[in-house]
Parts: C-alpha cells; structure tokens; sequence
C-alpha cells in the first residue's frame, strides 16, 4: 500500500495527511523566536496560551517555514522541561534550499555543528541528499537536509 493511501481502521477509514508540528519545549521563548523567524526565516503563525488542564499557563508559538510548523511551547513551570535527550526522538530535519547559506548564517550567529560541512549522500533518497547537524536555543536537535545533490 502507497504511503498516504487510506487504511482501514477497526471502523473507519482514515488518511495520514502529514506531519502536523514538532513540539520543542523552551526556557525562553523570545530567544526561540528569534532563532526561528530571524535566522530560519520562519514565520509567526498563531500563539495562545493554555487555560486549563496540566498545561495551564503554557504559552505556545507556533512558527511556519513551508510546510514545516515547529509549535515552540514555554511551560509556566519551567522545571516541567527535562533536558534534551529524555524521548527516542533524537532529532528533526527541516528540508532548506541554500543549505551552505544557511550554515554560513547559523554559523556567523554562533552556532556550532556536528559535522565540519555538509555529508552528501548519494544512495539515501533517488537524487541524493546533503545534511548538517547542530543545536538549536533550546537544546533541540536539528538536521538541515537539502536533497537533489547527488553526490559526483
């Protein structure tokens, strides 16, 4: 069966349509912010803050750059945050065109990378992909992925 094609559930069908956000806690949401829309040119595209439930008080933001949405979330009890690592998530990827731009930028802003450059991988995707690695403001792990770089 096709990825995206519609399964039947138990009594209805239903269709994965996508991804709908990544959810990264922070400390400090204006440094997040600005991390996102001024160096990743994200936009800000809705926020609101929870007014009842376990997450009463959190305030969240939701940033949009293509069809990526990263939902920025600052819990009103900061100590409600655990460090990086605590999940089996070990990172997301934002797909980028300009991926040496980019790391030109984010390395002008003092950001540090895992790797010296971009690994292009031939074989990984039909038209090969190039990808970096580093942290994010609030300790998240992020891959910048740009695909269609077969490698020579």
């Amino acid at each position: 069966m096709k990825s995206g094609a519609p399964r039947i559930g138990r009594e209805k069908e239903f269709l994965i349509k996508g991804l709908a956000n990544i959810c990264i806690h922070t400390k400090d949401m204006d440094k997040s912010l600005s991390f996102y829309t001024e160096l990743l040119g994200f936009e800000r595209y809705y926020e609101f803050t929870f007014a009842q439930g376990m997450v009463k008080g959190m305030k969240v933001n939701f940033v949009r750059g293509g069809s990526c949405i990263v939902m920025l979330a600052k819990p009103a009890d900061l100590s409600w945050i655990q460090e990086p690592g605590n999940t089996n998530g070990d990172h997301f990827a934002i797909e980028v065109q300009g991926l040496d731009q980019l790391v030109d930028s984010l390395r002008g802003a003092g950001y540090m990378f895992e790797e010296e450059e971009p690994i292009a991988t031939k074989d990984f995707f039909p038209n090969g992909r190039r990808t970096i690695h580093f942290k994010g403001p609030s300790g998240e792990r992020i891959g910048l992925v740009e695909y269609g770089c077969k490698q020579e």
